[in-house]
């Protein structure tokens, strides 16, 4: 109450700052309490939450709210280092101007726009999809307690897969056979009997 609209010196305000207009700060304003701004901020130099007076396990936000109730935060826990951004719906980083890089859904599924580059190892622990190409410079691993990898078409039907079923390794597919197009050295027994192979085995340059 009583604060003007410009302020050209450091002020610090120890209760609630409500500013429902524009502020425009030519030096520092501290605030000991909340800051709840309706319009906008333009700062020409940092904006800067201060540690000082927080305890090392201390949390602080930026929140963004609608109708009182918050919606979404960008945070920082002074316990652990470690910022967190949250929301109420989906997360989406754009890049390139306004061109969607990555989007995170409520769900907690991520899709990238583009490639993915990995230049250490990719560990899958429950279940991943890849509607493109996938690529490692490393190890890919998946974990699980019969961990496998699925081929399915366009349209979500399951092709094929390859399965560690704990005991053995199962090439299996569902449409056609197994082809093995280029030489293969085989250091055991190959045996084929009925139950092993659920198809046709082609070995061959065709």
């Amino acid at each position: 109450t009583g604060i003007q609209n410009n302020i050209a010196g450091e002020k610090t305000f120890t209760d609630v700052v409500r500013i429902n207009g524009i502020l425009a700060l030519y030096s520092d304003l501290n605030t000991a309490s909340d800051a709840n701004i309706g319009g906008n901020i333009t700062a020409s130099g940092d904006l800067i939450v201060n540690s000082t007076s927080v305890a090392a396990s201390g949390i602080r936000k930026l929140k963004f709210r609608r109708d009182s109730v918050e919606r979404g935060s960008l945070r920082f826990d002074f316990s652990n280092n470690k910022t967190t951004l949250q929301s109420d719906g989906t997360i989406e980083f754009l890049s390139g101007g306004e061109t969607s890089a990555l989007t995170i859904a409520s769900n907690q599924s991520a899709t990238f726009a583009s490639t993915v580059t990995f230049s250490g190892d990719i560990v899958v622990i429950n279940g991943a999809t890849f509607g493109s190409e996938l690529g490692a410079s490393n190890t890919i691993t998946v974990k699980g307690a019969a961990p496998f990898y699925t081929f399915q078409n366009v349209a979500g039907t399951r092709l094929g897969y390859i399965q560690h079923n704990g005991s053995n390794l199962v090439l299996n597919a569902d449409t056609g056979g197994l082809r093995i197009n280029q030489q293969t050295t085989i250091n055991s027994s190959l045996t084929a009997t009925d139950g092993i192979f659920s198809d046709d085995v082609f070995i061959g340059n065709t």
